[in-house]
């Protein structure tokens, strides 16, 4: 059972007001049903968010359920349970330099994705998909992080952060990579603005972190007991709300990479090793989210490179904190450049030759396009989705 959407705000469970109110509200709603109450609002709590959206015009009840925060996260857990929710939300920078934003239902496959509307400016030419936390999307602008935006697909609404005031010298700052996270403690969804500061010899590595806390609604400076850098603009896996980087760390007057993640709860980073794989020419790899948990997508040409990729899937054991093989797919039937995402089950995004997406089962081996027009080739960006009914205050409705 996941936690993701299931955390407390503050003051919620102290008194009877609150369940109370929630029942009120679900009474309201079902008066003029013949059903159970309880019946109709798990019912409801497992149809999809457009299906929902829709009967929010029923009655001035039917809202109020909707809108309710424990409607809301009830909604998102049996989503998040449904094994048929397996989709992915992929980027792409089209021939005219515009940004495209695309869903793909993995199960079943949508062979032709969903074109979505997005709220980031067009101004801006460069966009990076940061991330997705319980239907919340975080967009990006590299490499200074001049604009962030988190937008809910589902429901069409959005909000610009506005970015955190600082005293530094912005000319020292070598790049900003951005995070999204959350907090089920506070049921918080948290964003992390890292910058990178351009080394200066003999000056070490410097680092400054900024985290935007949604219940907040501000920034707040955190302090790096060890700096470290990065040179992407985005984390590369978000688990279970936490985002993860891989850094490279000075020791011993060298460099050494680690696994890098953000405890949303406490506000701090914590360090892990990084798989210890062979990393021979042609090797490359991926940090992902698989089946809830941390992995890593290391893809080379087999030994006999005209018989196409092989892949070996890495897992980290939360416990031991240590990686290891889980198992491996391959060789692959068809030519890849480089593999682009997992999706929540284990499906691999991928793209072959001419910037063509494909989608491969590790299971059966089979292969299916996924068709998006006129988008440059090596531009792709994707994540695991949720669809969700999470809003936030301030959102804004995405046309309007």
């Amino acid at each position: 059972m996941t936690n993701r959407g299931r955390g407390k705000r503050k003051g919620e469970g102290k008194g009877k007001g609150n369940m109370s109110e929630t029942k009120s509200s679900s009474s309201a709603a079902m008066s003029s049903c013949n059903f159970p109450q309880d019946l109709i609002v798990q019912i409801l709590s497992r149809l999809p968010v457009k299906s929902l959206l829709r009967f929010k015009s029923v009655s001035k009840p039917w809202l109020v359920l909707i809108k309710n925060p424990k409607f809301i996260s009830l909604h998102l857990n049996h989503t998040d349970m449904n094994p048929k929710n397996d989709a992915v939300i992929i980027h792409g920078l089209s021939l005219w330099y515009d940004h495209i934003m695309s869903l793909c239902n993995v199960n079943p496959i949508d062979n032709k994705p969903i074109n979505l509307d997005h709220p980031f400016p067009e101004i801006f030419l460069q966009m990076d998909l940061v991330g997705s936390c319980n239907g919340l999307v975080c967009l990006g602008c590299p490499p200074l992080g001049q604009m962030i935006v988190l937008w809910n697909p589902s429901t069409r609404m959005y909000k610009t952060i506005r970015l955190p005031s600082t005293k530094m010298d912005q000319g020292e700052v070598d790049k900003v990579s951005l995070g999204l996270g959350f907090d089920p403690v506070e049921n918080d969804h948290k964003i992390v603005r890292i910058m990178c500061m351009r080394p200066k010899m003999p000056k070490k590595i410097q680092v400054k972190v900024q985290v935007y806390s949604v219940n907040r609604d501000s920034w707040k400076r955190i302090q790096v007991e060890t700096p470290f850098y990065l040179f992407q603009t985005r984390c590369n896996a978000i688990v279970k709300g936490i985002p993860y980087w891989t850094a490279f760390i000075e020791s011993e007057s060298k460099f050494l990479e680690v696994l890098l993640f953000f405890d949303t709860q406490n506000e701090v980073f914590l360090q892990g090793a990084v798989p210890n794989f062979p990393m021979g020419e042609g090797t490359n790899a991926r940090l992902v989210e698989l089946k809830d948990g941390l992995a890593s997508l290391v893809y080379y040409l087999s030994e006999e490179s005209n018989k196409g990729v092989c892949v070996d899937v890495w897992v980290l054991d939360d416990c031991k904190k240590s990686w290891s093989k889980k198992f491996s797919v391959g060789p692959i039937p068809f030519k890849v450049e480089r593999l682009i995402q997992c999706s929540k089950n284990g499906e691999i995004v991928a793209e072959g030759t001419k910037g063509k997406l494909f989608l491969y089962d590790p299971k059966t081996n089979g292969i299916k396009n996924i068709s998006i027009d006129e988008v440059q080739a090596h531009s792709y960006e994707a994540f695991s989705y949720t669809e969700s009914l999470v809003s936030i205050k301030g959102m804004k409705q995405l046309g309007l």
